[in-house]
C-alpha cells in the first residue's frame, strides 16, 4: 500500500500487513485488524484494548516520542521493534497521525508489505492462584481476562472457536474469581459443554457422592443423567448410590471462557411423604463476582414441574420453592436505589422503559407504571432524541463506543412540560435472565446550569463595568488634555517672562509652580489614558525589531538632567551585540523611562540607577534596572502594583500619582514580556522584564 496519502480503517481492515492504531499517550492498542490482532495472540479487539504496554519496550517508546513529533497531515518510516510480539526483528513500518474517538491524535501504524511474518507468542493463561496469597494485581488481571471472555461470548464470536479449542484448553481451570464465587455457592455447580465437564465444586462432588471435583470429569453415567434434565427446568434426581439423597437439578446457560457453556445447580432433597418433597437447603441466591460474571439461577417459573428418575426410578412431584431472602434482597437493592439522589432507569433492547426509580420518577414526573413500555427518548426534547438514539445504536454495536463513554448531555420534559437539563450516562447489561438491556443514570442539572448561568452573568456585568470606567476614563482624559495644554503655555510664558519683565518676583515663583503643577497634572491625565488603552484593549501597538540599547541611549538622555538635579548616577552595562527583540518601541520606550523615573525619584544624593541585560534559557533576553533607593517590603510592592495605589510614610516622602508601575507592568505585558519586581527596605529595587524566546531575535 502506497504511503503517499493516509489511507482509512476501512482500507486497512483487510489488507495482509498487520495495522495497529495506538493511543501512545495512554500505551494501548484501540484498533487493530486480523493480521495485528494475531502478532500480539489475541483473538478479538476487546482482547488487545484491554491490554496495557510497557513504556520501557522499544516500540512503545518510539510511538511515544512520534506523538510528540508528528503533527497532522504529516507520515513517518520508522523500524519498531516490539518483543512483546514474540518477534526479535522490528518491524518496518509507515506511521500516519489519526483522530482517536475522544478526539485526541493518535498514531496509525502500517507494517510494510514484505516484513516476515511474526512469530506469535502464545495468548498467556489465566492464573489460578490460592484465595490465601492471591495479590490484587494477580485478581485485577484475571477479572480482565474475564470480562474480555464474557464480552466476546456476548458478541457470539467464540462460538467457532470453541469447537477447535483442544480438550486440555477447554478444561482448563477458571480464573480464581470466578472459581473463588463458584465455590462459595451454597450449593453444588457443574460447568459442562458438549456433554463433558469442564468444571465443578467440591460441594458438587459431596452430594453425589464423589470423593473430589476431579472424579465427576470421568462419570460418564452422572454426567448422562445431569444432561436429561432439560434447560431451564428443575427436576429431582436420584442417584444409585447408598447414602445419597436426592439432588434438585437446574440447568441454566452460563457465559465461559471459549464460549458459552451450561451450568448444573445441584441442591440436596429430603423426601418428606409419597406426594411431596421438601427443602433442606434454602435457595439463597450466591454471590455475584466482580465484572460480568453471574451465576445462573433456577428461574421461579420453572420450579413444581415433574421430576425424573433417570435410572428407573418413579416421578417425584415438586412444590414450588419460596425464597425469602431473594424477596428481601430485591426489597433491599430497590430501597437503595430511590434513596439515590441520581435516577435510574432500567431499558429493554430498543430502548423502551422498563422500570424507573424514585429519583427518576421526580426527574420525569412519572411513574413506573405509566412510563413501563414508552420509549425513553419520547420523554426528551425533540432536539436530544437524536442524540440519545445515536448514544444507544453506538453500544449495540459493541465498538469503541463501550470504551470510551463519558456519558451525554440531554434535555427531558416532564409530564408537567417543564424542561429539565440532564446529564445521562447508559451502560450496558450483561444479565441473560433479565428482559432490561441497558440502564440508564440521570442527573438533574437544573441548580448546575443555574449557577452555571449567574457565574456568566456576573461576569458579563464585570467586563462591562471595566470598560465602561475604561471608556469614561479616556473621554475625561481627553477632555482635561486641551485646558491643561493652555495652562502650561500661557505659564511657561510667565515664567520665562518672553513678553517682558515680570515686576514682582512672587509671580514669578507662582509662574512657575503653576507650570509644575500643570506639568504633574498632565503626565496623569496621559497615564490615566494609557492605562484606560490597556485594559480596554485598544492599545495600537506596532511590533518591529527594537535594540534594547537604543531605547536604553533615548531614556538615559532624556532623564540625565533630572537624574544630576537630584545627585543619583545614571549607568548602563549591556553585553556587545545584545539581540534585537519584537516590540513596540513606544511603548518600551516608555517603560524604560518610568522605571528610571522612579529609580531617581526613591534614590538618595549618591545613589545609582543600573541599566543590565542577560540571556536566560531558551533563547530569551532579560532587561534589569536595578537602584540603590530605599526599597520596599513585599507588603508595600504588592500595594504599589495596585491601580492607584501609594505609599506614604516618614521616609517615602515622594510625588507620585499611583499609576507608574501598574501602567508599566501592562506595557510590558502588551509587549508579549513578563514583568517582576523585588525589592526590600533600605536596599533598593531590581525589576526585571524576560522577553521569552520566540520574541528574541537571532542576529
Amino acid at each position: 500500500m502506497s504511503a503517499a496519502t493516509k489511507p482509512t480503517l476501512d482500507d486497512l481492515r483487510h489488507v495482509p500487513e498487520p495495522v495497529w492504531l495506538w493511543d501512545a499517550e495512554r500505551r494501548r492498542i484501540v484498533w487493530a485488524n486480523d493480521p495485528g490482532l494475531k502478532a500480539f495472540g489475541c483473538a478479538s479487539l476487546y482482547e488487545i484494548v484491554d491490554r496495557p504496554f510497557d513504556h520501557r519496550e522499544p516500540g512503545v517508546e518510539r510511538l511515544a516520542g512520534l506523538a510528540a513529533d508528528l503533527s497532522w497531515g504529516q507520515h513517518r518510516k520508522v523500524l519498531l521493534h516490539l518483543p512483546s510480539t514474540g518477534r526479535e526483528s522490528p518491524y518496518s513500518c509507515d506511521v500516519f497521525v489519526h483522530a482517536l474517538a475522544d478526539g485526541r491524535a493518535g498514531l496509525l501504524t502500517v507494517a510494510r508489505a514484505g516484513s516476515p511474518e511474526p512469530r506469535l507468542q502464545e495468548a498467556p493463561r489465566p492464573q489460578q492462584p490460592h484465595p490465601g496469597d492471591a495479590g490484587l494485581a494477580s485478581r485485577a488481571d484475571a477479572f480482565a481476562a474475564l470480562k474480555r471472555s464474557l464480552s466476546d461470548n456476548l458478541r457470539g464470536e467464540p462460538a467457532a472457536r470453541a469447537t477447535a479449542t483442544p480438550p486440555a484448553e477447554a478444561n482448563a481451570a477458571p480464573p480464581w474469581p470466578i472459581r473463588h464465587t463458584l465455590e462459595q455457592a451454597p450449593f453444588g455447580i457443574i460447568v459442562c459443554r458438549s456433554g463433558r465437564a469442564l468444571f465443578a465444586t467440591p460441594r458438587a462432588a459431596e452430594l453425589v457422592g464423589h470423593s473430589g471435583a476431579a472424579a465427576i470429569v470421568g462419570d460418564a453415567n452422572l454426567l448422562a443423567d445431569l444432561h436429561s434434565v432439560p434447560t431451564g427446568a428443575s427436576l429431582l434426581v436420584e442417584f444409585q448410590k447408598p447414602d445419597i439423597s436426592p439432588v434438585l437439578v437446574s440447568r441454566h446457560p452460563l457465559p465461559w471462557h471459549n464460549g458459552p457453556a451450561e451450568q448444573f445447580s445441584l441442591r440436596a432433597l429430603a423426601v418428606s411423604s409419597p406426594n411431596g418433597v421438601s427443602a433442606t437447603e434454602q435457595a439463597s441466591p450466591p454471590p455475584v463476582a466482580k465484572e460480568e460474571v453471574r451465576i445462573a439461577e433456577p428461574a421461579a417459573g420453572k420450579r413444581g414441574q415433574k421430576s425424573i428418575k433417570p435410572q428407573g426410578g418413579t416421578a417425584e412431584t415438586i412444590p414450588p420453592a419460596t425464597t425469602p431472602a431473594d424477596v428481601i434482597a430485591l426489597d433491599e437493592l430497590k430501597a437503595i436505589l430511590d434513596v439515590a439522589s441520581d435516577g435510574i432507569v432500567t431499558l429493554g433492547k430498543d430502548g423502551e422503559i422498563l422500570t424507573l426509580s424514585a429519583a427518576a420518577e421526580a426527574i420525569f414526573g412519572m411513574a413506573t407504571p405509566a412510563a413501563a413500555g414508552k420509549p425513553l427518548s419520547h420523554l426528551l426534547h425533540p432536539e436530544s432524541r437524536r442524540p440519545f438514539q445515536d448514544y444507544l445504536k453506538g453500544l449495540k454495536d459493541a465498538g469503541l463506543a463501550t470504551v470510551f463513554n463519558d456519558g451525554r448531555e440531554m434535555l427531558a420534559i416532564n409530564a408537567q412540560g417543564g424542561e429539565v437539563p440532564l446529564f445521562m450516562t447508559i451502560g450496558k447489561l450483561q444479565s441473560l435472565n433479565s428482559k432490561a438491556r441497558f440502564c440508564a443514570v440521570v442527573r438533574d442539572l437544573t441548580s448546575w446550569k443555574r449557577t452555571e448561568n449567574e457565574l456568566v452573568e456576573a461576569r458579563d456585568r464585570a467586563v462591562e463595568s471595566n470598560r465602561q470606567k475604561s471608556d469614561f476614563l479616556a473621554h475625561i482624559s481627553h477632555e482635561l488634555r486641551t485646558p491643561l495644554n493652555a495652562i502650561l503655555g500661557f505659564s511657561d510664558v510667565m515664567r520665562t517672562q518672553r513678553f517682558g519683565h515680570v515686576g514682582n518676583e512672587k509671580y514669578l515663583a507662582y509662574a512657575n509652580d503653576i507650570h509644575a503643577s500643570g506639568s504633574h497634572l498632565l503626565s496623569i491625565v496621559s497615564d490615566l489614558l494609557d492605562l484606560s488603552k490597556v485594559e480596554a484593549g485598544k492599545l495600537e501597538l506596532d511590533f518591529m525589531a527594537v535594540g534594547l540599547e537604543e531605547v536604553a541611549d533615548y531614556a538615559l538622555n532624556l532623564l540625565k538632567d533630572e537624574a544630576g538635579a537630584a545627585g543619583v548616577i545614571l549607568r548602563k552595562s549591556l553585553p556587545a551585540n545584545l539581540p534585537r527583540v519584537v516590540g513596540d518601541q513606544k511603548t518600551l520606550r516608555q517603560v524604560m523611562i518610568n522605571l528610571l523615573s522612579n529609580g531617581i525619584k526613591y534614590s538618595n544624593a549618591g545613589g545609582e540607577v543600573l541599566i543590565s541585560a542577560v540571556m536566560a534559557e531558551k533563547g530569551a533576553l532579560t532587561l534589569r534596572i536595578k537602584d540603590t533607593g530605599i526599597g520596599m517590603s513585599e507588603a508595600e510592592v504588592e500595594e504599589v502594583l495596585k491601580p492607584y495605589g501609594r505609599i506614604e510614610n516618614a521616609t517615602r516622602q515622594r510625588q507620585g500619582t499611583g499609576l507608574g508601575l501598574p501602567l508599566t507592568r501592562s506595557l510590558v505585558e502588551a509587549n508579549r514580556a513578563k514583568f517582576s519586581i523585588s525589592s526590600k527596605s533600605g536596599e533598593g529595587t531590581l525589576v526585571e522584564i524576560l522577553f521569552p524566546g520566540p520574541r528574541v531575535l537571532a542576529e
